[in-house]
This record gives structure tokens, C-alpha cells and sequence, in this order.
């Protein structure tokens, strides 16, 4: 019913060469991966020559239609977030949510935060506390997302039934050495809160910013020899 119900609308939205403003409201819900990828493709070319606006609390779709966009127009897209800080929602954000962002707006986000934290004062403890609790968070996920976007070259993504079996892509997996994997295995180890019982040795250590920064700058290190070494064999 919503294929159908969406496919009819869409056919709507061109008769008679009209351009009137188009708002949606999630879509893709219920749809399946065939149809959101195709139902991102439509919403960009629509966008051409006329506002579309879409409300969406769906992360993946959210990356899917800021990547297709870029694609098509060489620009960014607006987007306006809805978020909660320090329990209060609603609070407006020009940010798309951490979970959307690729590798590299991860490492922003946490540069961002890392000026932040610095910006405190002596007595602001707890605000400190809560922004490393944060940053240590946002660290793991960008390591996760890393082996997506940066080791296998989005070969493999999530949420998609495709597997880019092309030669750009598979380049990255034959350039892996194992020392890549080692390096990212350990800076994961360090951000992962792995709780056994009877392994007094795995108790977590809370890291202060200095030590995020350091880890994130040898990582953004590790990443650009990584590239360098995808450019010379390619």
C-alpha cells in the first residue's frame, strides 16, 4: 500500500510541469533496501529545480540522501536536526546525528569537541567528565565505521544488498597489511568498555582528552599512509 501510495504521489509531483514545494514524512518506512535507494534517487532529481523537504528519523536514509545529493549536485545539502542535550529535546542542531556522519565528519565532531572541552573552566568537572564520556563513544564508532569506509572501501556496507566487486574497491582489501589491523584493533581495545567477570584485567580506564587527542591524530596519521599506499599500487 505505501509502494503504491508513494508511487502514485510521486507521479503527481510532474504533471504539468509543476514545481511546487514537496514535503515528506519518512518515506521509506516499511520499505525495503530495492525501494529506498531508488526512493533517494527520485527525492534528488526532484530537489533539481524545486524545495523538497524531508522529515526523517531513519539515519541510514538520512547519509543515503546527503551522499546522493552530493553526488548529483557537487553541493551540500541543508539539514536541520532535532537532538537532546543534557535532557532537553527538541533542541535544534545544524548537524545530521553522529551515526549518519562518514569518517571523516567523525573526526570533525570530535576535534570539535576535544576545543570544547578546553574552552571549560576548572570548576565545570561534571561538564568535562560528560564530554569525554562522549568523545570515547564517538571514537569506537568511527573506528567501526573505519573498516567500512576506509579498509574495505564501502566494498560491504550496511543496509545495502550490494556488494561493489569492482576494482577501486577490492584495491583497499589486498593493500591491508597486518599491522592496520593491529593498529585499529588496539585503538579499538582502548574505547571499548569490555566488562567479564573474573577479568579484574580488562576493568576500564577513563582517558582524558589529551589522550583522545593523541589517539585521534595517530589514527588520522594511519589513515592518510593507508591512502597513500591505495594511490601507489593503483
Amino acid at each position: 500500500f505505501r509502494s503504491v501510495a508513494l508511487s502514485n504521489f510521486l507521479s503527481e509531483c510532474t504533471i504539468d510541469n509543476s514545481k511546487n514545494t514537496i514535503v515528506f514524512d519518512d518515506p521509506v518506512t516499511s520499505l525495503d533496501q530495492d525501494y529506498r535507494e531508488k526512493i533517494a534517487d527520485i527525492i534528488v532529481e526532484l530537489s533539481k529545480d524545486r524545495q523538497v523537504i524531508i522529515f526523517s528519523h531513519d539515519l541510514y536514509f538520512i547519509r543515503l540522501l546527503k551522499d546522493k545529493y552530493l553526488e548529483k549536485n557537487n553541493s551540500e545539502c541543508y539539514i536541520i536536526g532535532l537532538t537532546n542535550i543534557n535532557g532537553i529535546t527538541g533542541v535544534v542542531s545544524d548537524e545530521i546525528p553522529y551515526l549518519s556522519k562518514n569518517v571523516q565528519e567523525r573526526i570533525n565532531t570530535i576535534r570539535k569537541g576535544l576545543t570544547e572541552i578546553k574552552a571549560l573552566n576548572i570548576t565545570q568537572i561534571k561538564e568535562k567528565d560528560e564530554k569525554i564520556i562522549t568523545l570515547r563513544d564517538y571514537m569506537r564508532q568511527l573506528l567501526e565505521r573505519t573498516v567500512e569506509d576506509v579498509l574495505i572501501n564501502k566494498t560491504v556496507t550496511r543496509f545495502s544488498k550490494n556488494i561493489n566487486f569492482k576494482k577501486n574497491n577490492l584495491q583497499n582489501i589486498v593493500t591491508v597489511k597486518k599491522e592496520d589491523i593491529d593498529f585499529l584493533l588496539k585503538l579499538y581495545g582502548r574505547y571499548s568498555e569490555m566488562i567479564h567477570d573474573g577479568s579484574p584485567e580488562l576493568v576500564f580506564t577513563p582517558l582524558t582528552e589529551n589522550e583522545i587527542l593523541k589517539d585521534l591524530s595517530d589514527y588520522e596519521i594511519w589513515k592518510k599512509n593507508f591512502l597513500d599506499r591505495i594511490k601507489l599500487v593503483g
